[in-house]
This record gives structure tokens, sequence and C-alpha cells, in this order.
């Protein structure tokens, strides 16, 4: 149950970081809001998005395939597959 309350609105909130976020949205103060969710800047998170499509474009090109269930993923995702299941082997894709 939430248990902190906006004065302003009455808007209810489970942790005061939660309550704190929403007041700095520019219903209440007039300002417009500056920082995203996360307090990344749009520019910031264009920037985390394009490393995250990099990042993507690596792991594909570094796919492997359990060779027992013929599971697709990245190496560590095998390896980490091959130790919970017991299987042996896998194929660079």
């Amino acid at each position: 149950m939430p248990t902190r309350r906006c004065t302003t609105c009455g808007d209810t909130f489970y942790t005061q970081v939660g309550l704190d976020e929403h007041v700095r949205l520019d219903r209440h103060n007039g300002q417009t809001r500056r920082w995203i969710t996360g307090r990344v800047s749009p520019d910031g998170l264009l920037r985390l998005q394009e490393r995250g499509r990099q990042i993507a474009a690596q792991n594909n090109a570094r796919r492997r395939m359990c060779k027992d269930c013929d599971r697709i993923s990245t190496p560590a995702a095998i390896g980490l597959h091959q130790k919970n299941t017991g299987h042996v082997g896998w194929i660079e894709l």
C-alpha cells in the first residue's frame, strides 16, 4: 500500500524517490522537465541507445548454438545454459 502522498494533487507513491520524481514534473513547479526517468539527459539517452545497438550487433556476430538442444544465444549465455543443463558442446554461427 502506498504510504507517500503528494500534497498538491493527492497521488500516492510507495517510495520517497517516486514522490520526489513526481514533484519535479512541470505540473507542480511550472518548470519543464530537463531529465528523463533514470536521470539521463536526452542526449545521453541517444548515446546509450546507439551503444546498445553497437553491442547487440557485436553479440549477434558472435552467436553460438548448443549442440544438444539447438538453443542460439551469446557465448556467455550459452556457457551458463550448458552449466545449468549439463549440455556439452556448441557451434559458432
